[in-house]
């Protein structure tokens, strides 16, 4: 079984790094009894509510593979009753083989018999289609319902996942002050960390856009754009490109956060002094310039 830690882990990673970071929950740790679960174990509550979704899942998917086939041949099965009628007509066939027709009587009879047969396999044959239709029916109603049950204590779970959201909160916001985390931060999440951070400050930080423009920041002056290349190694390619972004969509400055090497072809290409920047301005910012604008955040 799964420890305390490992399921709040769990539920921790499954917040995105994009979110706001709650300010209650940035200075002090959330407690349990912060969201009055003081008295629910943890782990026991979420392996059995995984249990239960699996369980259904499982019963639900078992009853679907037996749904018959609406359109399946139906087999020549009218009952008993229809058995001995057409046994007859075999044995009355058989008569007229060996002893000729009978009489205009015995003609009608064998017509009406012959009639009666064919009449009992349609009927019969109607009524195994219709209950294989209601069958099928009452089946896919019954694999909805078990699809749509819920736990029994989702109002449980849901203040689970706040208690855990808050400790996101409260893990990032640590994460994010030390100079350690820039160092080692990949592109994809020096990304998703500082679009949070000017959501937090109120700069309407806008979409993924380009391979090197990974988002807008409203300054009150226009658009600025936004790459984050982390403790990547930024190369002049890089920075051309990023350049070249920033001119096709029309947005007059950039700024590169990067806490790696930075290639001095890079330099050049934001300097102007080379690369297809023409009237872009480009800045270049590091470890120093993060960690104040992540303390920007905590201000009131």
């Amino acid at each position: 079984m799964a420890t305390k830690k490992d399921i709040l882990s769990e539920l921790i990673a499954d917040n995105s790094k994009t979110k706001v970071l709650d300010r209650k929950w940035r200075s002090r740790k959330p407690e349990k009894a912060d969201f009055n679960l003081e008295g629910v174990d943890i782990p026991a509550f979420c392996v059995g509510r995984k249990k239960f979704y699996a369980e259904k899942e499982k019963e639900a998917e078992n009853i679907k593979q037996n749904i018959p086939d609406e359109k399946a041949k139906i087999s020549l099965d009218f009952g008993w009753e229809g058995w001995s009628m057409l046994a007859l007509c075999v044995v009355l066939f058989g008569y007229i083989k060996l002893f000729g027709m009978p009489g205009r009587i015995g003609q009608i009879v064998i017509s009406a018999l012959c009639i009666l047969v064919v009449g009992m396999y349609i009927m019969r044959a109607g009524h195994v289609k219709h209950m294989r239709k209601v069958e099928i029916e009452e089946m896919k109603a019954e694999v909805s319902e078990l699809r749509k049950a819920q736990f029994k204590d989702e109002e449980t779970y849901e203040t689970i996942l706040s208690y855990a959201e808050a400790l996101f909160d409260y893990e990032e916001w640590q994460r994010r002050r030390k100079p350690a985390y820039w160092k080692e931060i990949s592109d994809s999440d020096a990304r998703e960390t500082l679009f949070s951070t000017y959501d937090m400050l109120g700069m309407e930080p806008d979409g993924t856009y380009d391979e090197y423009l990974d988002f807008t920041i409203e300054t009150g002056e226009g658009l600025t754009g936004v790459m984050c290349p982390g403790c990547k190694k930024l190369t002049q390619k890089m920075a051309e490109g990023f350049a070249e972004d920033l001119a096709d969509a029309g947005i007059p400055e950039g700024i590169i956060y990067c806490t790696g090497q930075i290639e001095q072809g890079a330099k050049d290409v934001c300097e102007g002094k080379s690369g297809p920047t023409g009237d872009v301005k480009i800045e270049i910012r590091g470890l120093e310039e993060i960690l104040k604008l992540v303390g920007e955040t905590d201000k009131e």
